[in-house]
């Protein structure tokens, strides 16, 4: 085992009481938190932290504000909450979640019995074109085909993370990808909302970029010509670019990104109308109920009414 004393940061793969100096008992748990090195982080997905814990009912967490990238739970016992943006989800034995970080999730424990799980803090320059197609954004769990194969998996991942032997940080990007194509499986068969591409071809660090602005940033007043600063390119050769890898311009990508967030709201929220256009980042209530039948082919009001799968 490395030596933690001169890691501090990786805690001794043994139980330990979460969150010390806590007047409650916060359960048990194993810890390892990894220091991704810059190759890594250019070029693979890569792993912050990973863990194992055991939660009582009752416990929260809330620790995530302002921090980047994404969490991965696998639940094996009991249930486990999360809110993001407004939204509820319960996650169940044998199902996973995945959620952006930026969007300052919570979670805790449901119901009266304990929930073990594994979780793992991911990132890597694809993971907001990955998190996109899986439609996490919309519908952040995953009902997967065999447990036992994602637990071996991060099992796997953590002894990585602990051991550090040569390649370590490839062998586990490897294994990312192999959980992440767990999570694509539980996926087959249904529709992907708003697929990035229709070209094989992998997007340009711009265009990439782009788009995980507009992900992140949908909600807010952004142009074309912010989007192109954030990435130092001028707003002619941006919009260009754009167009030739996704078919379409800029403004109409992140356009069409609203609204499907807007369709989201329509159908589990009582919000008003024009209270949903202005929290999708539409200012103007009549462009979004132009833009919305444009692309949806009905009103706002008359999508709410449409009788639709618990899914949809």
């Amino acid at each position: 085992m490395p030596d933690t004393k001169q890691r501090p940061y990786l805690k001794d793969p043994k139980q330990f009481s979460y969150w010390k100096k806590s007047a409650s008992q916060h359960g048990e748990g194993v810890e390892l938190l990894n220091y991704p090195s810059p190759f890594a982080r250019e070029l693979w997905y890569y792993l912050r932290a990973i863990g194992h814990v055991k939660h009582p009912p009752g416990w929260k967490h809330n620790m995530h504000r302002d921090e980047d990238g994404y969490v991965l739970h696998v639940v094996q016992h009991g249930e486990l909450w999360h809110e993001a943006k407004g939204r509820r989800h319960v996650v169940r034995r044998g199902q996973a979640c995945l959620l952006d970080l930026r969007n300052d999730p919570t979670y805790g424990v449901e119901g009266a019995t304990n929930a073990e799980f594994f979780w793992a803090l991911l990132h890597g320059r694809d993971m907001p074109r990955v998190f996109l197609e899986l439609g996490a954004d919309q519908d952040p769990l995953f009902p997967l085909e065999d447990l036992r194969v994602v637990e071996s998996l991060l099992r796997e991942l953590g002894r990585v993370t602990l051991r550090e032997r040569p390649a370590h940080e490839v062998r586990a990007s490897g294994l990312l990808t192999l959980v992440l194509a767990e999570l694509f499986a539980s996926r087959a068969g249904s529709k992907m909302p708003l697929s990035l591409s229709e070209s094989a071809k992998p997007l340009s660090e711009s265009v990439r970029k782009g788009i995980d602005y507009m992900i992140r940033f949908y909600d807010k007043p952004i142009t074309v010509k912010h989007i192109a600063d954030v990435c130092r390119q001028s707003l002619f050769y941006f919009s260009r670019r754009f167009r030739q890898e996704m078919r379409v311009s800029p403004i109409e990508y992140l356009n069409r990104y609203r609204i499907e967030q807007a369709k989201k709201l329509l159908a589990a929220s009582n919000q008003g109308v024009e209270q949903i256009a202005r929290s999708v980042g539409f200012r103007n209530h009549n462009y979004f109920s132009r833009t919305f039948v444009r692309l949806i082919g009905v009103t706002p009001l008359a999508y709410r009414k449409q009788p639709r799968s618990p899914r949809q």
